[in-house]
């Protein structure tokens, strides 16, 4: 086989690899609002995630909300540190943009709750 190639084979692709990191974002909310505050957070930051709808089913009740994951996009290549560091501020914004009190940001390591004003 020879090299890939884009554009009806007449370029050859870029291929760039870096270390896999996978940091996600748990956070209640509406889907469409989550939406809009990752994007003016990745617009202000080099930054990826990919945004799915979650339904969290816990003792005593059930609320719609949002995974936002983000990984180590080739194209910004970040350290794990960097990558969580990134995912709590966006978290926070999260949380705020969408009148929660919580949200847990969780990766490879380790699972974090961060609570506002909640003394869980």
């Amino acid at each position: 086989m020879g090299p890939l190639r884009a554009g009806g084979g007449k370029e050859a692709m870029k291929i760039k690899r870096v270390k896999s990191h996978k940091v996600q974002i748990y956070v209640a909310g509406d889907y469409a609002q989550a939406i809009q505050i990752c994007r003016q957070f990745c617009l202000k930051n080099p930054f990826c995630v990919s945004v799915a709808r979650n339904a969290f089913v816990y003792t005593g009740g059930m609320e719609d909300g949002i995974c936002a994951t983000a990984i180590n996009y080739a194209r910004f290549p970040a350290t794990l540190g960097e990558i969580r560091y990134k995912a709590i501020h966006l978290g926070r914004a999260l949380c705020d943009g969408l009148g929660q009190i919580s949200f847990t940001v969780m990766d490879e390591k380790e699972s974090t709750f961060f609570a506002v004003g909640d003394k869980r």
